[in-house]
């Protein structure tokens, strides 16, 4: 019991100094998120060479939704993919199987390919289809 007590108290210091931080904490955005979800990845990807989105399935089994989005992109140098990456990854979305290919030559172009997974609250999961 006093193990328990402890954990309990250390989750609420924890909660208390998230919360009374200078910025408070981002809430998971609400389904179907899909239109603010398109405009930040055109916001971010717009500084690309060129970019190829590919959407898989949305998973809407539990009350937290994920949209799984196949991605890839080139950009003129390492440094501007990895503040792409960094973007995408300051959007509240899990990156996931990247693959980063630093051209030869005359041609240096950065390629990257990967998975983006964002995650959005739905209050009444949809039942799995039968």
């Amino acid at each position: 019991a006093q193990l328990r007590l402890e954990e309990k108290r250390r989750m609420e210091r924890e909660l208390e100094a998230l919360f009374s931080a200078e910025e408070p904490p981002r809430s998971i955005a609400d389904y179907d998120n899909l239109q603010p979800v398109m405009f930040e990845l055109n916001s971010i990807l717009a500084s690309t060479q060129d970019y190829s989105l590919s959407f898989s399935t949305v998973d809407a089994s539990q009350a937290i939704v994920r949209r799984s989005i196949s991605m890839s992109f080139t950009t003129g140098t390492y440094e501007s993919a990895k503040a792409v990456l960094q973007q995408l990854h300051d959007f509240r979305c899990m990156l996931d199987s990247v693959n980063v290919s630093v051209g030869q030559g005359e041609q240096d172009a950065v390629s990257v390919s990967g998975n983006i997974v964002f995650f959005e609250y739905q209050a009444e999961p949809k039942a799995p289809a039968a």
